[in-house]
């Protein structure tokens, strides 16, 4: 893989960063969107919360420390996965 996308005109303003980060467009697609995924499944937890405080109290928070250790060590595939990865708890991120 070159240094420099090879991209030109209007197609470079989608491939240039999924080149930067090593992907395709389809590739870091799937990752987007999982994250997304992701960040709406806790944002939905912490609507509910905001609501019923006695429910998903520690969800929300959950979900994004273990988006965070994935993308931190580049494990992108626990990021589309449709089962989610191992949530660490609360207690192990104080």
């Amino acid at each position: 893989m070159t240094n420099e996308c090879t991209c030109r005109g209007p197609k470079r303003w989608f491939c240039q960063h999924p080149h930067d980060t090593g992907e395709s467009y389809a590739e870091h697609f799937r990752v987007a969107f999982g994250v997304s995924r992701r960040l709406a499944g806790a944002s939905f937890a912490a609507l509910v919360h905001a609501f019923a405080p006695n429910l998903h109290t520690t969800t929300a928070s959950e979900r994004i420390h273990t988006m965070h250790d994935c993308l931190e060590a580049g494990d992108r595939e626990a990021l589309i996965a449709r089962k989610p990865p191992v949530v660490r708890s609360i207690d192990q991120v104080a």
